[in-house]
């Protein structure tokens, strides 16, 4: 900053000009749309609430949707329907007179208004803005879809923009912009140089190459690295938050991976030294890697979106070991002993 004002202030065209400018407190949020990968960012963090109070729950506009589960943060609007079998998992949310056939799977996907949705479909990691249609048994992943557009049955893309206005028959499309010239579709290379922002793919809707599994081992490693060879934990917080920056993930995330780290070590451990393990010492294992991890589950689980992550870390644990089932009254009585969860989130889960 010292240097830019120097700079500024040696320029004679611009001498006896000022310059105003605010840096926002630790508790504010700023995000300049300067490209779509931007765009794309705010509106998770936005789901996540990272970006409070800038949020669904708090935003008039949103007035009229409906929370269906503030830990996957999923949303509706009180006049879509969705029918049988449908489901929105997380970070999805589906806009005004929007339809939902039956067997529909929305994962990361916005949906805009007036939308209607066939059978059989999946989608995921998609924004589908106002009027657009899709048959049944579609697939869509990664992709952008405009304005008014009509998808017919049996459609597949994956990481594909398709201009507003287009219908597109039976296909499949990957990594392409699909838009009409004369009077045809043409689809062109999505990673061609006119589409690309300041030589980055211009996929702002990909998420990180690095997948989640790995965000987690990345964690896990670190964990029974220092268990193991008994390392204070304080640095061992150090090292989970270089590689949070290195990495580029977001606190919750990085709230999230701990926890479900910490739950999953045992399992983790004895399989990596070949060990057998049963219900008990799962337990056993367990208890005593809480009370050493101690400082590190204080550390990160400070906020009310903390303990949201914290629960569904629980329950995605709980979802492949079964081992933890007989400790699961004891975990959460052991964190709300310590501060970590409090009475009205655990009655509220």
């Amino acid at each position: 900053m010292d240097d830019f004002i120097k700079g500024v202030l040696m320029n004679e065209e611009i001498l006896n000009s000022r310059i105003y400018w605010e840096s926002p407190s630790p508790t504010e949020y700023a995000l300049p749309i300067t490209s779509w990968k931007v765009y794309y960012k705010l509106s998770r963090d936005i789901f996540q609430r990272q970006a409070f109070p800038l949020s669904l729950d708090l935003h008039p506009f949103f007035k009229d949707y409906n929370c269906l589960s503030v830990l996957k943060s999923t949303y509706k609007h009180k006049t879509a329907l969705f029918s049988k079998g449908s489901s929105l998992q997380n970070d999805s949310i589906i806009g005004q007179n929007t339809f939902l056939g039956r067997n529909v799977s929305l994962t990361r996907t916005i949906i805009g208004d007036s939308c209607k949705v066939g059978n059989e479909v999946i989608v995921e990691n998609c924004y589908l803005f106002s009027g657009v249609t899709i048959g049944d048994n579609a697939s869509l992943k990664n992709c952008l879809i405009l304005p008014n557009s009509i998808l017919d049955d049996s459609v597949i893309l994956d990481g594909c923009i398709l201009a507003a206005g287009i219908k597109l028959s039976k296909s499949m499309y990957s990594g392409k912009i699909l838009q009409k010239k004369d009077g045809r579709i043409v689809a062109e290379d999505i990673f061609d140089p006119d589409y690309l922002e300041s030589g980055e793919v211009f996929l702002f809707f990909n998420e990180r190459e690095t997948p989640k599994e790995e965000d987690d081992s990345k964690v896990m490693d670190s964990l029974s690295r220092g268990y193991q060879e008994k390392l204070n934990c304080e640095n061992l917080i150090l090292e989970i938050n270089s590689s949070r920056y290195a990495y580029n993930m977001g606190i919750r995330e990085v709230t999230y991976n701990v926890l479900k780290a910490i739950l999953g070590l045992p399992v983790y451990y004895f399989k990596s030294n070949d060990s057998p393990m049963t219900d008990e010492i799962y337990m056993k294992t367990l208890k005593g890697m809480l009370a050493y991890f101690k400082k590190i589950i204080i550390n990160y689980m400070k906020t009310e979106e903390a303990q949201d992550d914290c629960l569904r870390a629980i329950e995605d644990v709980a979802s492949t070991t079964k081992a933890i089932f007989p400790f699961i009254r004891y975990l959460v009585h052991y964190l709300y002993d310590i501060d970590v969860l409090s009475e009205e989130k655990i009655m509220d889960w």
